[in-house]
């Protein structure tokens, strides 16, 4: 603690020490040796200047040095901080960027001159641009995102609390572009599971159920119904159940675990066979909710589906 941990403030420990007095004391405290007082007599020179009421020679460290100093202490969660704060402002410029680009789109599809075609070209160049570089920063926040939950310090509950916020805002904006969902389910998919999986780990369990119900909205949509998409909402059925399971709603979990088996046993036997261990999910989903059943004493029901999964597996050709 002495080398690495930086003192509390003493008007935090001891009420009514003066400001003077506190920036003294921090200066003794001071980790670095050129940032303490050279000598007792340096000291001793400044706590005169205090007591005899004139200003003293310390001085406390400005807000942008204490940024500083912790960054240089902290250089992997300091990387996180910049990156947020860079992704943050860079997927906000990009949207703007993006609804002035969709509105000159607009406008030029309104011409019917060969300019105006030409000029609606040229948008749609700069805008899929715009999209990739939304859609990179937007990663990226992510997985700052995600590195910030898995970061349990106490001093960076702030910018935890900070990036989950804009995260999930960032998640509903993009939720509520019709464009963005009929092009890019893929991504969508994605980002809606991610911040399921952070809902989840943070124990918000309204917010995860609301991204799961999300995700199988895209997932009743024939577009979507391809990988990597379907792996993602079969994730996101057994995050939930998972969540359930271990809060003991075994009801719920059941619940789950048979709308995930109606989901998985309807897909196409073509996708399933080219898709690598998406039949091992159907399997692992099929087991649980006969397990379940089982519980209920629903045996026959439970029966039932195995005869399903066997179909399925015929059908899938393994």
């Amino acid at each position: 603690m002495i080398e690495g941990v930086p003192p509390v403030s003493p008007r935090k420990l001891v009420a009514g020490i003066s400001k003077d007095m506190e920036t003294i004391t921090l200066k003794c405290l001071e980790k670095e040796p050129g940032r303490r007082y050279a000598s007792a007599d340096e000291l001793a020179d400044d706590l005169e200047r205090y007591l005899k009421g004139q200003p003293i020679v310390a001085r406390p460290m400005s807000r942008l040095g204490q940024l500083l100093r912790w960054g240089s202490r902290n250089r992997a969660l300091a990387a996180a901080l910049v990156a947020v704060v860079l992704l943050s402002v860079g997927l906000m410029v990009g949207l703007v960027y993006f609804s002035i680009e969709q509105s000159k789109l607009r406008a030029a599809a309104e011409g019917e001159s060969q300019r105006s075609r030409e000029f609606a070209g040229q948008v749609v160049v700069e805008r899929d641009r715009a999209v990739k570089n939304y859609l990179r920063e937007f990663e990226l926040l992510s997985n700052v995102t995600a590195f910030l939950v898995n970061n349990k310090s106490e001093e960076m509950k702030v910018l935890r609390a900070s990036s989950l916020r804009q995260f999930q805002d960032i998640v509903d904006n993009f939720m509520k572009d019709s464009y963005m969902l009929e092009k890019h389910g893929a991504e969508a998919t994605m980002f809606l599971y991610q911040a399921a999986r952070l809902g989840e780990f943070t124990g918000d369990e309204p917010l995860l159920e609301r991204r799961v119900g999300q995700l199988m909205e895209l997932a009743a949509q024939p577009r979507n119904q391809k990988q990597p998409e379907v792996t993602f909402y079969l994730m996101a059925y057994q995050l939930l159940a998972m969540n359930y399971v271990g809060k003991a709603k075994t009801a719920a979990a059941i619940e789950t675990w048979g709308k995930a088996w109606a989901w998985v046993s309807r897909l196409d036997g073509e996708l399933m066979r080219k898709s690598a261990g998406l039949m091992g999910n159907a399997v692992q989903i099929a087991t649980k909710y006969q397990e379940g059943l089982k519980s209920e004493g629903k045996v026959a029901r439970a029966e039932e589906i195995g005869r399903e999964l066997e179909q399925l597996r015929a059908r899938v050709g393994g």
